[in-house]
């Protein structure tokens, strides 16, 4: 039962940045999930098979985990006021 837990976990979380099909749930897939490096996925597999520069494909890296931060409810108010 944990195996199903922990799929259905991940799943929900794919699906929270936008599917398997998505920029962002492609990314954490190859990335994340196959530990590829980020300029593999860029190159070789990037969205829907097209490739991305690693510029773009940092930016949807950080997007991806910004939108995890969210599904998980991790995000935390920060003072980013300058002293």
């Amino acid at each position: 039962m944990r195996i199903e837990g922990a799929r259905d976990v991940v799943w929900r979380a794919i699906l929270a940045v936008g599917g398997i099909g998505s920029p962002a749930g492609s990314c954490l897939w190859h990335v994340v999930g196959w530990e590829r490096s980020l300029k593999e996925w860029a190159l070789e597999q990037g969205w829907s098979g097209r490739r991305v520069s690693q510029e773009a494909a940092s930016g949807i890296l950080i997007a991806a985990l910004g939108a995890l931060e969210a599904h998980f409810g991790m995000a935390r108010d920060c003072d980013l006021s300058i002293s």
